[in-house]
């Protein structure tokens, strides 16, 4: 089983632009390409800049992969160390980002942020 953890938007149907700063997450468990089970999960440092504390928090979730529009340079590099994959540069409706995920068709397009951390 896969664990995927989906920055939210305040709409809670698109992806997040900053994956530290969202009050949301989604997380879906996935088995092969079939979604098992999605819970929501508040940020416990969502609207600030929580940094690589958030990390830690996605780490305690058992996450395998992370989507979001964007993650600062050392979140980054923290999720790595961890095991984590990081995917950026996605933003728009959820059900469709981890639908292209869960078929192999989901690439990290964007760089990680350097403004801020």
């Amino acid at each position: 089983m896969k664990k995927i953890v989906v920055s939210l938007s305040e709409d809670k149907k698109n992806v997040n632009d900053h994956f530290g700063t969202c009050t949301n997450y989604l997380l879906i468990e996935a088995k092969g390409n079939e979604i098992v089970i999605k819970r929501e999960v508040e940020n416990p440092y969502g609207g600030h800049q929580g940094g690589c504390m958030v990390i830690d928090f996605i780490k305690s979730l058992d996450a395998d992969v992370i989507i979001t529009g964007g993650m600062g340079v050392k979140a980054v590099e923290k999720c790595n160390g961890y095991g984590i994959e990081v995917i950026l540069g996605h933003i728009g409706p959820v059900d469709d980002i981890v639908g292209c995920y869960l078929a192999g068709k989901l690439v990290s397009t964007g760089e990680a942020c350097s403004h801020h951390h």
